[in-house]
């Protein structure tokens, strides 16, 4: 399940859960990978409980910019803030999209590393694959259908979306 908020989950048990009861709703879903699944287990026994919607994303994003100005190289901080962003938007695709070696959130050092050498990363997210479009955009991700059932919130589907 995509972790609810929880004040969700206290909604679902309170005295409203007999007027919500069999209701559907969505959440941002991660795309089963393991990487995801790893990050859950290492966020666990950090910090005592799950992550929250949009966890991965979020980290996804941030590894993605880092990558990007690593990239770039040592002139990154010699740019004025517009030629850093615009040397961001322009790397985002090398470091996401295939060809190049598959990287995770645990091998950043590695990743820095291979880039620094010159070769080509291919950064497998959190969230999914972090493939980008020529219009920078991800190329996919998942939906969570859930629903109230006795008081709890379930997941009904996982539902992969090409965008």
């Amino acid at each position: 399940m995509n972790h609810l908020t929880s004040y969700g989950e206290a909604v679902a048990a309170g005295p409203a859960s007999k007027y919500i009861e069999g209701c559907f709703g969505t959440a941002p879903g991660p795309i089963k990978v393991a990487a995801a699944e790893q990050f859950e287990a290492d966020y666990i026994t950090a910090y005592g409980k799950s992550t929250v919607p949009y966890r991965g994303e979020s980290y996804d994003a941030v590894a993605l910019i880092a990558l990007a100005i690593q990239k770039t190289g040592p002139d990154f901080l010699k740019m004025s803030r517009a030629e850093q962003g615009r040397a961001i938007r322009d790397n985002l695709r090398a470091v996401a999209n295939p060809p190049g070696e598959e990287v995770t959130y645990k091998e950043f050092a590695k990743a820095f590393d291979l880039l620094k050498a010159g070769t080509d990363i291919n950064y497998q997210g959190i969230a999914g694959p972090c493939t980008i479009d020529e219009n920078g955009d991800m190329s996919e991700g998942a939906i969570e259908v859930w629903r109230i059932h006795n008081g709890k919130v379930e997941t009904v589907r996982m539902q992969r979306v090409k965008m």
